[in-house]
């Protein structure tokens, strides 16, 4: 028998408190026994998936997390890292958390998706949607240890969603080399 989650506490990273996501807000599923391990002669990433956006198939965005990780760790070797990244989709604003933010990467150990936003994964535009891809690549970038680029500048690891970048750009491939050398 499968055992569904009808809420998700968060670790005490939000005040302390235990906070809880309506099932309204996503897609309610049932948590993988065991993280996924993304490997490669860089890298090897443990993660797992929680809740997967709504509408988006778990397979779909399971292959988008690894697509995520394997964009970095083809670019530098990164060692050492033993965090198990747990990644879910909660409600922002029932969370303490500021509702125009897309996604946030906490404490090396999770990424959250803010289940306000519509999600998709797709190259390109696509009015009324986020590319869960393009995000879940920029909280990686946190996630192994960069900061966001300077205004202005092209890049995913850039403060702001840009509706144009879709690939890592030449400031995130330095970044990336420059914190694991």
């Amino acid at each position: 028998m499968k055992t569904i989650r009808l809420f998700i506490p968060l670790i005490a990273l939000l005040a302390g408190m235990i906070c809880y996501s309506s099932e309204e807000s996503y897609s309610v599923t049932s948590s993988p026994e065991e993280a996924t391990v993304v490997s490669s002669t860089t890298a090897s990433v443990n993660w797992k998936v929680d809740v997967v956006p709504y509408g988006i198939p778990r397979k779909n965005f399971e292959t988008a997390v690894s697509e995520a990780i394997s964009a970095w760790t083809v670019h530098a070797t990164i060692t050492g890292y033993e965090a198990v990244v747990t990644i879910t989709t909660i409600d922002f604003s029932k969370n303490g958390l500021d509702p125009r933010w897309y996604a946030v990467a906490k404490d090396g150990t999770s990424i959250f998706l803010n289940s306000r936003y519509r999600w998709g994964l797709f190259t390109g535009y696509k009015a009324g949607y986020v590319d869960a891809k393009r995000v879940l690549m920029h909280e990686w970038g946190h996630m192994f240890r960069l900061n966001h680029a300077p205004l202005g500048v092209k890049a995913i690891m850039a403060p702001d969603y840009r509706r144009d970048i879709w690939t890592l750009q030449a400031w995130d491939i330095a970044a990336i080399k420059e914190v694991w050398k």
